[in-house]
């Protein structure tokens, strides 16, 4: 009973994940080039931009396996250099 409640809680967490995920992926900034300047309109594509990697990058997270995942938390203690991020 415990363990059916951990699973259904874990693809709650998940579905949300991947709501997140593709939330992020078509965030899109209003930019206002009237009232915007240029620093202004800067910041603000900047912004979407780094949501939108997130998003891809929560998305493929979430489309790893098992196996995938344990590969690459384990090179996490890896030097920075040799990562796939």
């Amino acid at each position: 009973m415990k363990n059916q409640k951990v699973k259904e809680v874990e693809a709650v967490k998940i579905s949300i994940l991947a709501v997140l995920a593709d939330w992020l992926q078509g965030s899109e900034s209003y930019f206002d080039p009237y009232n915007d300047g240029a620093l202004e309109s800067a910041i603000k594509h900047a912004k979407a931009e780094v949501k939108q990697e997130i998003g891809q990058m929560l998305g493929e997270i979430l489309e790893m396996d098992v196996q995938q995942l344990e590969k690459t938390y384990m090179e996490i203690g890896e030097p920075k250099s040799e990562l796939p991020f």
